[in-house]
């Protein structure tokens, strides 16, 4: 990630002031379709988890997906109905 990347300066969620840097796989809907996209810069709270994607890395996603299409890789997911008590 930029080093020049926004962090929040506090946690919506939880107020924590505590964030790290990491690196991790999202799942992206573009266009109606899931993209699983690995490597992704991300801003994690230390508080409670939450994450914060800079809107340039969003961007990125995006014309990447644009850009590169199916992906080098599919995937099978099984889908599963939660059923209302």
């Amino acid at each position: 990630m930029p080093r020049n990347s926004l962090k929040p300066s506090q946690c919506e969620y939880c107020e924590s002031r505590r964030f790290v840097r990491r690196t991790v796989d999202k799942m992206h809907r573009h266009r109606g379709q899931y993209y699983l996209v690995r490597g992704v810069p991300v801003v994690v709270c230390l508080g409670c988890g939450a994450r914060y994607w800079p809107g340039s890395v969003l961007r990125d996603i995006v014309a990447s997906i644009d850009k590169r299409g199916r992906g080098r890789e599919q995937l099978s997911v099984p889908v599963v109905q939660l059923t209302a008590a």
